[in-house]
């Protein structure tokens, strides 16, 4: 409990640079992490800890699967993720792997994401219980070229979101985030539930600008509300959606350009 790691530098790390694991009321604060071999920052099952003011890239040299500040387990309830800048790792910016409540990720910058990685969002949130509600927020990030780039053979694929809600994450509040350039578009909404997206501005997805999924018929509850959407890219299409209805999603006074 009270653990402090503050004003340090991490550069070509095995694993992580920076690793907590239980407990409460951690400081990470003001570090410079750059060059390691998996992720830069990992939280697991840690509870009100502040992760704010770090510097992280070229995370994920060795084993691509990571992310620079990542929040796993059910543990991680009250975290905060603040005022981080974050760019060019291999795959996310930030990740939350079934966490617990209430936890807020706010005004981070991202860029250069999910490099060599894809099916992948510069903030990612995945969960398996199809009911849970975080009650968790995602607001006021910078989340941009976000690219989702990956080699079939002499195949090249890209699939990204600048923020995947993705598997069964339900009860989080995404608002006032700019993303621009991300390849499929600046948000994914697969098979949660009461997920809120609202006033934040979506930019020139390359090749659409979402994706509404209603994984497997999950989705119930969810709200697109007072944001910008706009785009160059004639070619691509506003969303890419399954089976929708009023019961699963539902999308008002927005602006789309």
């Amino acid at each position: 409990y009270n653990c402090a790691v503050i004003d340090c530098t991490f550069t070509s790390v095995g694993k992580h640079a920076i690793c907590c694991v239980g407990g409460a009321n951690h400081t990470i604060s003001g570090n410079d992490i750059s060059h390691t071999a998996y992720g830069g920052i990992m939280l697991k099952d840690c509870g009100s800890t502040k992760v704010s003011g770090n510097h992280i890239r070229y995370s994920g040299e060795v084993y691509k699967h990571h992310a620079g500040v990542a929040l796993e387990g059910p543990g991680a309830r009250a975290d905060q993720v603040i005022g981080n800048a974050i760019h060019d790792m291999t795959r996310y910016g930030i990740s939350l792997k079934n966490p617990g409540i209430s936890n807020l990720i706010f005004h981070n910058y991202i860029r250069n994401t999910n490099l060599e990685t894809f099916d992948t969002g510069g903030i990612e949130v995945t969960q398996q219980d199809r009911e849970f509600r975080s009650h968790s927020e995602i607001k006021g990030n910078y989340v941009a070229d976000t690219i989702g780039w990956y080699a079939q053979g002499d195949k090249s694929v890209f699939l990204s979101w600048s923020i995947y809600l993705d598997s069964f994450a339900g009860g989080y509040t995404v608002e006032d985030n700019i993303c621009p350039r991300s390849n499929n578009g600046g948000i994914m909404f697969q098979g949660g539930k009461d997920n809120i997206v609202r006033n934040n501005i979506l930019l020139d997805g390359r090749v659409g600008q979402g994706h509404w999924s209603n994984y497997i018929g999950n989705s119930t509850g969810l709200v697109f509300e007072h944001n910008i959407v706009a785009w160059s890219n004639k070619e691509a299409p506003l969303w890419a959606a399954g089976k929708l209805g009023p019961e699963v999603i539902t999308s008002d006074s927005n602006l789309f350009w």
